[in-house]
């Protein structure tokens, strides 16, 4: 078992990032300890990520909001990259993540907190990618 520096043991944990740029958070590496599965610990530690990434949209709508009524329109878009959408209406941020499709019990825990599917995004694996030609270490037409 792993503890933290208090002497807890950490069941559930999971990886956030905001990406200010595309208006966008990501969360990955959503694990819990097997020993305390099927207990709703990930869906209760995603809907604390969705409620903190909610709270940072709060204060960033207000901070855009201050500095809409302190200055210019054209100061406020270079301000506030990727939160006012082209209607000039605050935008919330988009909360991302993937899984496979072979995770059910995650697909469950990201739908108890909202998420919806929105692509599949295909992958190859490494043993097919090395049967195609040029990709094979001993290919002469690499």
């Amino acid at each position: 078992e792993k503890k933290d520096e208090r002497g807890n043991i950490m069941v559930a944990v999971a990886n956030y990032k905001r990406l200010h740029a595309q208006n966008a958070a990501w969360i990955e590496a959503v694990r819990t300890h097997p020993d305390y599965r099927n207990r709703g610990l990930a869906s209760k530690l995603l809907a604390s990520i969705v409620d903190m990434a909610q709270q940072e949209d709060k204060e960033r709508k207000s901070q855009i909001v201050s500095s809409f009524s302190s200055s210019s329109s054209s100061s406020l878009s270079l301000s506030s990259p990727g939160n006012i959408n082209d209607n000039g209406v605050f935008a919330p941020t988009n909360i991302l993540t993937c899984t496979i499709q072979s995770n059910k019990g995650m697909q469950r825990a990201l739908q108890k907190v909202g998420f919806v599917p929105c692509n599949i995004i295909p992958t190859l694996s490494f043993a097919k990618l090395k049967e195609l030609p040029g990709w094979a270490a001993d290919d002469s037409n690499a």
